[in-house]
C-alpha cells in the first residue's frame, strides 16, 4: 500500500479520483472541504439571463455554475441550444453538463482560468462584444480582468457561494481516528485552503500539498517546501504528481 491521500474534492466530484488512486495502490480518504449554496440573483442579473441571446460568448467556470445557470435560463423558456453563442467550459466535467443541454463547448487544454484566457475565442474578442461569465462568489478574477482589458461588455453572474460542509469537523475526526494523518492533501482553491487551515491549525503544512493554480501555489510555497503545483484536477495528472513524492 502506498501513502495516504486526502481527496478534498466536493462530494459529487470525488469518485473518479478516489477510484483511480486506489487502483494504483494509494490509501484514500474523502473529505470535501467545500460545499455550495445557491445565490439569489439580482433583478439586473435575471434580466441579463433573459437577454442571453445578445452575448457573443458565455464562459462557465464549474459544473455547479453550469447546472444553476442552465436551470435559471430554462425558467425563462429559453432553449440555449438554439442560440448563436460560443460556450467555453473550464474543465471536462463542466463541459459534460453543458453537452447534456445540446451545447458544444470549447474546453481549454489547460483546464484553469489561465487556459481560458489563452483561447482564441477569448484573445480574438473585439472591444464592444458581449461576454457573460457564470461563476461562484469570490472566485478568481483572472478571466474578468482579461475581459475588462479587452474592453468587452462583461456580465458577471455569481450563481453560488462556497461554504464549509456542515459535518467537516466530525468527518475529519473520524478519519484521524480510523486512518490517521494523511501524507498528501489536495488543495483545489483558496477557499479550500482556508477551510483546511481552520481544520488542521498549525499542522496544515504537515502533509504534502497538491495545489491547483499558480497564485495559490506561490503563496503556499512560502509556507512549506512540500508543495507541488497541479495544472488541472484530472486523476491522471494528480497520479503523476504523486509519483514525485516518496510516500
Amino acid at each position: 500500500m502506498l501513502g495516504h491521500v486526502l481527496n478534498t474534492r466536493p462530494a459529487d466530484r470525488a469518485a473518479a479520483l478516489t477510484t483511480h488512486l486506489r487502483q494504483v495502490g494509494y490509501q484514500v480518504s474523502e473529505l470535501p472541504l467545500l460545499a455550495f449554496e445557491r445565490c439569489l440573483l439580482s433583478c439586473s442579473d435575471q434580466q441579463a439571463l433573459q437577454q442571453i441571446a445578445i452575448q457573443s460568448v458565455v464562459v462557465v467556470i464549474s459544473p455547479i455554475a453550469a447546472q444553476l445557470g442552465l436551470a435559471q435560463v430554462a425558467q425563462f423558456g429559453i432553449n440555449v441550444a438554439d442560440l448563436p453563442i460560443r460556450w467555453i467550459a473550464v474543465g471536462q466535467a463542466t463541459a459534460q453538463v453543458l453537452r447534456q443541454s445540446g451545447l458544444s463547448p470549447t474546453v481549454p487544454t489547460l483546464e484553469t482560468s489561465e487556459g481560458v484566457v489563452a483561447l482564441p475565442e477569448i484573445e480574438q474578442l473585439a472591444a464592444g462584444q458581449r461576454v457573460m461569465v457564470w461563476r461562484g462568489k469570490a472566485g478568481r478574477e483572472l478571466i474578468q480582468l482579461q475581459l475588462q482589458q479587452q474592453q468587452v461588455y462583461l456580465s458577471n453572474l455569481e450563481l453560488y457561494r462556497r461554504v464549509s460542509p456542515p459535518r467537516l469537523v466530525e468527518d475529519w475526526s473520524v478519519i484521524l481516528q480510523q486512518v490517521g494523518w494523511p501524507d498528501v492533501v489536495l488543495i483545489s482553491s483558496a477557499e479550500a485552503w482556508r477551510h483546511w487551515q481552520h481544520l488542521a491549525g498549525t499542522d496544515a503544512t504537515r502533509p504534502w500539498l497538491l495545489v491547483l493554480g499558480v497564485r495559490l501555489f506561490e503563496q503556499l510555497r512560502l509556507l512549506s517546501s512540500q508543495v507541488i503545483k497541479l495544472t488541472d484536477l484530472q486523476p491522471l495528472t494528480i497520479g503523476q504528481a504523486l509519483q514525485e513524492i516518496a510516500i
